[in-house]
Order: structure tokens, then sequence, then C-alpha cells
């Protein structure tokens, strides 16, 4: 999240509600925030409503199970918080705006934010996520060729399920 400079604030723009959800019995992760991009507007239009959600660019899970089951050793890795390391293009960050007070107290100051990374809660965060994948197994294919098959083959979304270690 980056602060909104005063002068950017009034620009086209959409803001995404957003509430806290805690799980105290979690061990990990207590408190995750929850983004509503199909939330309508006074429009009556949501964010989600606007955005594709792309082509399906992996295979189906099935698929990749049942060729990782057929192997006595296996293994499984996942990208934390993957959709927290890919940055969306500072064209498109004015629809992904939120409102954020520091403290309950209402005589904090409002302040306007843009989220920077893909959003939970988008239509397009899963295929953003999976094509930023796929465009790293081309890019660094040549360099990294099991690797680059791994991405293409064994990945579902941010799971990886493979056998060669």
């Amino acid at each position: 999240m980056k602060e909104i400079p005063q002068e950017e604030i009034n620009k086209k723009s959409v803001y995404l509600p957003h509430h806290a959800v805690v799980r105290s019995e979690k061990e990990t992760t207590k408190t995750r925030v929850v983004f509503d991009a199909s939330c309508k507007g006074t429009n009556g239009v949501s964010l989600n409503d606007k955005l594709m959600n792309g082509p399906v660019l992996q295979e189906d899970l099935r698929s990749i199970i049942m060729r990782w089951r057929m192997h006595k050793v296996c293994f499984v890795s996942d990208i934390e918080k993957m959709y927290r390391m890919i940055l969306v293009d500072k064209e498109h960050i004015d629809f992904q705006r939120v409102l954020w007070r520091q403290n309950t107290s209402k005589s904090d100051e409002v302040k306007h934010f843009w989220l920077l990374t893909v959003t939970f809660g988008t239509t397009s965060a899963p295929y953003l996520a999976v094509k930023t994948l796929m465009q790293l197994s081309i890019d660094e294919g040549q360099d990294y060729p099991i690797a680059a098959r791994m991405i293409r083959e064994d990945f579902y979304v941010d799971d990886l399920l493979d056998v060669r270690m």
C-alpha cells in the first residue's frame, strides 16, 4: 500500500470496501483483510463487473494430482503470499484504492491508499497470478529449464506438486 498524495485523490478511481477477518485459533495468520471488489458503487457497477477473469492457463487439479500420485516420492511446495508478490501496473492502481484509519478512534484521520499488488477478491487476481508464473517460465526458462517445466506443468495456482527433487 502507498498513501495517495493529496493532489491525486480526486482522480477517477475505485475504492474497495474491506474488513478484517480475525481467527484467534490460527497459528500463523490470525488476521487477514478481505476486499470486496463485487460491491456495487453508486452507479450500480462493481469493479469485478468490469474486470475480465482471463482464460485458464493451468491443467486441472485432478490431472496434476493423478500424475503426481504415480510416484513413490513426491513433494509439495507453496508460493507464500503470491498475490502480494505481484505488482500492478501504475496505470491501474487507481482502480484499487482503500480508505484507512490507523486506529479505530473517530478522531484519527482517514487516509487514502493505493493497493500496489494483485488484490484478493478481484475477478482477475487468479489469472494475473498464474500468468505471472507462466511469463516467468518464458523469461527465465532458457537459464532454468527444469524450473520452467515445473512452472508450466506442475503448479496449481500457487501450489507446486512435483516428483523431482
